[in-house]
């Protein structure tokens, strides 16, 4: 996951939150399966991801599965998986050296924030915000690589149906 995912990247996307979970009886804005669109994502102090692929799905008790799946520009694949819910709360993430936990906060009812951590250490912190007809999402992260250098995406993933 190199640099960019000193993260989960996200990647977040992280990320968790996403899965099915119910406000009142409406879905979670991010269930789904969701790809990003190169075209539309905007890369700026590392070189651009590949591809990222998220699925996301409600589970028991309020929690949020994110699977999230990626290639690094060098051709490196990434992969994590993890339980999450927007209550404020750590959970543990496996799969990355580069993050090993994720928060999430719900800031209004298509809006989020994570904030990635390494041994408690913030690592990178992510916006998501969902369209309104629920088939694109706008996740901005940022981060520094491993010589303390910012980097922000720009990412636009769209709802695969």
């Amino acid at each position: 996951m190199g640099a960019r995912r000193a993260f989960f990247a996200p990647v977040v996307f992280i990320l968790g939150i996403w899965g099915g979970v119910s406000l009142g009886q409406q879905s979670h804005p991010f269930v789904g399966s969701w790809i990003l669109n190169l075209e539309k994502s905007k890369f700026e102090g590392l070189p651009p991801l590949r591809s990222e692929t998220w699925v996301v799905t409600a589970e028991k008790d309020g929690l949020l599965r994110s699977v999230i799946d990626w290639v690094e520009a060098d051709g490196t694949p990434g992969h994590v998986e993890y339980l999450s819910a927007c209550d404020g709360k750590v959970y543990p993430i496996q799969g990355s050296s580069d993050f090993d936990a994720v928060k999430y906060d719900q800031l209004g009812p298509r809006e989020f924030r994570s904030v990635l951590l390494k041994q408690r250490q913030v690592v990178e912190r992510e916006h998501y915000v969902a369209s309104k007809d629920g088939n694109t999402w706008w996740d901005t992260d940022r981060g520094n690589d491993k010589q303390g250098k910012p980097w922000t995406f720009h990412l636009v993933l769209e709802r695969r149906h």
